[in-house]
């Protein structure tokens, strides 16, 4: 009985894992994996990998200056002040991975 319910659950996540791959892949174009072991590595993260983005997204949108956005642009369906805020919270994401990852490069 608990063996069916692991295997359905891999299944499941196997599932789901392949669809969030796919998902990541149009992104990545022209970028994908080359070897069998490559493609398994990036199925079994993909998933884990959406997930941290979402919640990391999340996070980055629920803070006082978010709400203060928010508040002075609720009437509207659509706000320069919105998506300049998003841009430049992208960017400044962005800007600190990129400098993480020279770092641990040693560059």
């Amino acid at each position: 009985m608990n063996l069916r319910r692991l295997s359905r659950f891999f299944a499941f996540y196997f599932l789901i894992a392949v669809l969030a791959a796919v998902a990541l892949l149009i992104p990545l174009c022209p970028w994908h994996p080359w070897s069998v072991r490559s493609w398994i590595m990036y199925i079994a993260l993909a998933l884990p990998v959406m997930v941290v983005g979402e919640w990391v997204g999340d996070r980055l949108l629920s803070n006082p200056l978010s709400d203060v956005v928010e508040r002075r642009t609720r009437g509207r369906r659509f706000s320069w002040v919105r998506v300049a805020y998003v841009v430049s919270l992208t960017l400044v994401v962005v800007g600190g991975l990129v400098l993480l990852a020279a770092s641990l490069r040693g560059h």
